[in-house]
């Protein structure tokens, strides 16, 4: 028997193929932190990927079965998600349909690596174009002054934070857990402290003549939040 080891980019796990002459298909074996392939000799590398391509659900559910924790959870824009461990070469994430798996070099990564999470999936979003369409909603033009920060920290203590010296606005990627439009009341509220740094009844009238459904994003604020504090972190 030969063996050769190659790592999976589509999985982003480390393979080891086992060729054996006796065998005539592909069989999965699994070892704590490592998925073998056994295989026939005649089968040629690119054949194997393609192969596990075709099967990539099922072998992502059945190498990090004993790596799974099923009671912890992720909230990923107010959808919540399997959290799946798997040791791996890499640093990285992926994401299903049901299950976030997180790859990690070091268990001291987990944390970092989930926080990385957010902050990729927040600087997806076109966060400028709803700036714009909000600054837009402001007859002051001096509050064009204000601008934002493209450096996202992962932080549950703020969703947004707004610098009265710098006149920057900067998110958490923490708001990333949270629905979409979340985006779109935090930058509401915090440009409103251009004009009034607490939140002071003038503050609040202000807010409402931009952002009417203020109210009731904070009565949805409160009830999403019972579940997303079950969150892993």
């Amino acid at each position: 028997m030969t063996k050769t080891t190659f790592f999976s980019q589509e999985l982003q796990i480390q393979i080891t193929v086992v060729y054996n002459p006796n065998l005539k298909r592909i069989n999965f074996r699994f070892k704590p932190q490592e998925f073998y392939i056994s295989a026939a000799k005649k089968l040629t590398l690119n054949t194997i990927e393609k192969y596990i391509e075709k099967y990539k659900d099922y072998i992502l559910k059945y190498c990090c079965n004993q790596n799974s924790q099923k009671e912890l959870k992720l909230h990923l824009w107010n959808k919540p998600y399997d959290l799946v461990f798997v040791k791996s070469p890499r640093n990285s994430y992926l994401i299903n349909e049901d299950a976030i798996y997180i790859f990690y070099t070091n268990e001291n990564n987990i944390k970092k690596n989930i926080r990385n999470l957010y902050k990729t999936e927040l600087s997806k979003k076109d966060i400028n174009s709803i700036f714009d369409s909000i600054i837009a909603k402001f007859a002051d033009c001096n509050i064009k002054s204000c601008h934002l920060s493209n450096n996202y920290k992962y932080c549950k203590s703020f969703l947004g934070r707004f610098y009265q010296k710098t006149k920057e606005i900067e998110l958490s990627a923490f708001i990333a857990k949270y629905d979409e439009s979340l985006i779109y009341h935090t930058l509401c509220h915090e440009l409103c402290h251009f004009y009034y740094f607490n939140h002071s009844k003038e503050f609040k009238n202000i807010l409402l003549k931009i952002d009417p459904d203020y109210s009731k994003n904070r009565r949805e604020l409160k009830k999403i939040n019972k579940e997303i504090v079950k969150d892993y972190i």
